[in-house]
């Protein structure tokens, strides 16, 4: 039995790279603002990273420029700054200690949780402790929407 090939659409390798490196495939991810805050930021960041090996991408720009390979800022289409996981968390692997795209990231491990081990590297300080507020609420309350707890604008 023969099955015929299918039609091969001929693309822009260039527009690709930049698209997998600078560009969404999701439509949300969390707040560049929470992202970027210099309290909740590092919950935020240890829940996306954890413990994960990485490196940054040569030619990224902007938000992206420092980012870990497998996040990408972007922009939703209601104009709001997010980082979210893009395809180099599953296809991008290390050789040598030299990440290598399009390899299986074969040391990931999504049997945890993340928000588990982001809470549990964070340092509570007296402030958060006397108040009663978590990392976690914080980290819900911001992504939410619900800023009572946090300021999230971008500092000055």
């Amino acid at each position: 039995m023969y099955i015929a090939a299918e039609p091969f659409e001929e693309g822009d390798p260039d527009k690709g790279w930049h698209a997998l490196t600078h560009e969404g495939f999701m439509s949300c991810g969390l707040p560049w603002a929470l992202w970027s805050h210099d309290l909740a930021g590092s919950v935020a960041q240890g829940m996306l990273v954890g413990d994960a090996e990485v490196a940054t991408l040569p030619g990224r720009t902007g938000n992206n420029q420092d980012l870990p390979h497998m996040l990408t800022a972007f922009t939703t289409t209601e104009g709001v700054d997010v980082v979210n996981v893009n395809c180099l968390q599953c296809h991008g692997g290390f050789f040598n200690g030299e990440l290598v795209v399009g390899l299986g990231n074969a040391t990931a491990d999504f049997t945890g949780s993340a928000e588990e081990e982001a809470v549990a590297s964070f340092e509570f300080d007296d402030e958060m402790l006397s108040s009663g507020t978590r990392p976690t609420d914080t980290t819900r309350n911001a992504m939410s929407g619900q800023e009572d707890r946090l300021d999230i604008s971008t500092p000055a």
